[in-house]
């Protein structure tokens, strides 16, 4: 009777210890499944804010690149050069000028300028008007970059986005942007 208890007794004890594995082994893999579940959510939340910022970026920008006549706005005026009439790169200061204002005031910083005279259209010689390509790389953020736009789109005098080219630069800080923007700028003489 003693080995009947002593068989019953292991048997029990074999029970628990198996039991017992088993529940750790179902507390860890578990657990294990909510600690990267819980890593997921925290790289997912800056990719969804990034997301959302992207999202009102493109609708700033489909807004400002819409086609001419498109909207109720009154069309924009052409900035027309006074005074002394200068070489025509040089007529362009004002505006040049402006633009270089609103990439300060939105702390953006310019990585690279060039400009290009643009005469390939005669309805712009007919209209006594001149036309330059300021190219620019810049590195922002997108709520930097959409104040940037908008502001563009709002300035008083003529001034079109050609093309914008986005892509992410994560070399420095998270959420930063490099940019590369050509803007067409008009000028009457």
């Amino acid at each position: 009777m003693l080995d009947q208890a002593k068989k019953e007794t292991l048997i029990v004890l074999i029970a628990a210890v198996v039991v017992s594995c088993a529940l750790l082994f179902c507390i860890g893999y578990f657990g294990l499944q909510s600690v990267q579940f819980m890593n997921q959510i925290k790289t997912i939340k800056p990719d969804v804010a990034n997301m959302k910022q992207q999202i009102e970026m493109n609708n700033i920008i489909d807004t400002t690149m819409a086609e001419p006549g498109s909207s109720d706005e009154a069309p924009k005026e052409i900035y027309k050069v006074e005074g002394i009439k200068l070489a025509p790169e040089d007529n362009f200061v004002k505006l040049i000028d402006d633009i270089v204002l609103v990439i300060r005031e939105n702390q953006i910083a310019i990585t690279k300028i060039g400009y290009e005279m643009d005469s390939s259209t005669n309805e712009l010689q007919k209209a006594n008007c001149s036309k330059m390509k300021l190219s620019m790389t810049m590195i922002t953020t997108y709520s930097q970059l959409t104040k940037f736009v908008q502001q563009i789109a709002d300035y008083k005098y003529l001034i079109e986005v050609d093309s914008m080219n986005i892509k992410g630069n994560r070399k420095n800080k998270e959420g930063l942007l490099e940019v590369s923007l050509v803007l067409s700028l008009y000028i009457q003489e």
